[in-house]
């Protein structure tokens, strides 16, 4: 079996939002928190250590779990180019028992939300070129 890289890290240490969702973050949890990018769109920022600054590393959870923004939401799930629709194996909660369908669903429409999100940030960016 494959063992998947951590999910959303399209670049070094960030995890993607939608550009709704970072005018939150930032209203509720500072500026500091979010960085734009070219053809990258918003993403919080995260540290070497940690994927998320809003895991708590005590607790083992996000801290900001209730705000429900699309990329925690759709975790584990994720999309590989060659390989299309994929799971992080190395979440806690892969494995453990059932999760219903209609999360499931739930969980990847999130995840494709994201990912048209990123496409239209990076035509965006290649269209300036």
């Amino acid at each position: 079996m494959i063992k998947a890289r951590p999910i959303f890290k399209v670049q070094k240490n960030t995890v993607p939002l939608l550009p709704k969702e970072s005018e939150k973050v930032i209203s509720k949890y500072g500026a500091q928190n979010v960085t734009l990018s070219d053809g990258l769109g918003y993403h919080i920022l995260c540290t070497d250590e940690i994927d998320c600054v809003f895991f708590d590393q005590i607790k083992n959870k996000c801290s900001i779990y209730t705000d429900n923004f699309k990329s925690c939401h759709s975790y584990p799930f994720f999309f590989d180019k060659y390989w299309g629709l994929c799971i992080d194996e190395s979440c806690p909660g892969v494995g453990a028992g059932w999760t219903d369908l209609s999360e499931i669903k739930d969980m990847v429409s999130s995840l494709v939300e994201v990912y048209e999100n990123q496409f239209a940030e990076t035509k965006k960016f290649l269209d300036k070129y």
